[in-house]
């Protein structure tokens, strides 16, 4: 039923291939014409992928995979069940794709929808409005790659993170509203929710006795997986790149190059919106956060490529990412005054510390530090939506009592 309606929906294959073709015979027309801006494009893509998201990258990608396999993901999931059915009125099963949304980044999210759907626990509206939620970029990618190494300003990543966290959920739950109605979610809830509730720790032991890899295979598993997610990431940044300044020097020579760059890749569009003053203009941060909430077609290629082999609509994916770009952008036109008080305070900071190398190691985002301040600002992020999710049960128990 849901492939009938797919190809009713998409436009015919023999149209899709056609242009497929076209593109790539003009971006290799391209690159035979220019050689040496092509070639520039793709050392500046894998510079970038090399030196600094595949080092950042790397040891947190593991780390999500190995506290996934233990079940923290599970537990956490089910404590984030209250919430995930009144604020997103979704299943209660789906607060295990908002925890690995949040704390994995994208395209776990995406993942986590299918696997969902595979197994009969959401409809395919449901999948789509979840993938779209749980969209995330890594709180790595914001902390140490575009705050820390792309801005070498780490109060700019910790601004991002928490604009990123906050437009993503207002969006979810506007998304979720407008395109489920209450009866439905309430149809489907019934449908799909779990006969019996189990707790937290329940959960846990169950994926951790259902994964039942011992350490050492487990480590390897995550170091393999973690690997080719960041070579897959490597080669799209590679593949933008060099399509990005074929674009800007072919098509529109008249725009700056940080529009492509932030539309196609969220890394390329970070790194080329430096020539933004963004600690001085609004509209330079409001744009940048904006970026970072739309994710890059790239991000929704990827989301994509895991949600299409089960018939799965993006069309609502691509919407919630339009407004998580929009609500980015508007969060932060209206909170500029706190946020450029804490950009020049930081920024006077650092500038003081240039005098000292000494004094400038210790305020470094790099080693220890940052990894004890990502920490921190996990545990701050997931105790506010646990705590959140649990006034929301005890609402309910109280409502239900009393209406007893």
């Amino acid at each position: 039923m849901n492939s009938e309606i797919t190809r009713k929906n998409n436009v015919p294959s023999y149209v899709k291939t056609m242009l497929l073709g076209i593109s790539a015979l003009l971006v290799v027309a391209a690159v035979v014409t220019s050689p040496s801006e092509a070639f520039d494009a793709s050392m500046q893509g894998l510079q970038i992928w090399w030196k600094l998201v595949f080092p950042a990258l790397l040891p947190f990608i593991m780390l999500s995979q190995m506290l996934t396999a233990f079940g923290f993901t599970h537990g956490l999931g089910v404590l984030l069940e209250p919430l995930m059915r009144i604020g997103f009125r979704l299943p209660g099963v789906t607060g295990l794709g908002l925890a690995v949304g949040i704390t994995g980044g994208f395209p776990s999210g995406a993942d986590t929808a299918a696997r969902l759907y595979q197994q009969k626990l959401v409809t395919g509206k449901e999948a789509a409005i979840l993938a779209s939620i749980t969209h995330f970029a890594s709180p790595m990618t914001l902390f140490v790659v575009i705050g820390a190494a792309f801005y070498e300003a780490p109060a700019v990543g910790y601004i991002l993170a928490c604009i990123h966290g906050i437009s993503g959920i207002i969006a979810g739950i506007v998304l979720g509203r407008v395109t489920l109605s209450s009866k439905k979610t309430t149809k489907t809830t019934e449908l799909h929710e779990q006969p019996e509730p189990v707790s937290a720790l329940e959960a846990m032991m169950k994926a951790k006795e259902k994964d039942g890899r011992s350490f050492g295979r487990l480590l390897g598993d995550t170091v393999s997986h973690a690997v080719q997610v960041l070579m897959m990431t490597g080669g799209y940044m590679i593949i933008f790149s060099v399509f990005i300044r074929l674009l800007g020097k072919y098509v529109t020579p008249f725009l700056p190059e940080w529009i492509w760059a932030s539309f196609f890749e969220l890394h390329l569009g970070a790194y080329s919106m430096r020539s933004l003053d963004i600690t001085a203009h609004a509209v330079g941060f409001a744009l940048l956060a904006a970026a970072i909430g739309w994710g890059g077609l790239s991000s929704h290629l990827q989301a994509t490529a895991l949600l299409a082999p089960y018939g799965i609509n993006t069309r609502i994916f691509t919407i919630g990412r339009i407004l998580h770009a929009g609500i980015s952008y508007g969060l932060v036109l209206l909170l500029w005054p706190p946020i450029q008080s804490w950009l020049h305070h930081s920024k006077a900071v650092f500038l003081h510390n240039e005098q000292n190398p000494l004094i400038q190691a210790q305020y470094s985002p790099g080693g220890f530090q940052a990894a004890v301040i990502l920490g921190l600002f996990h545990v701050l992020l997931l105790t506010s939506l646990i705590f959140i999710s649990m006034c929301i049960a005890k609402w309910q128990s109280t409502r239900h009592s009393s209406s007893r």
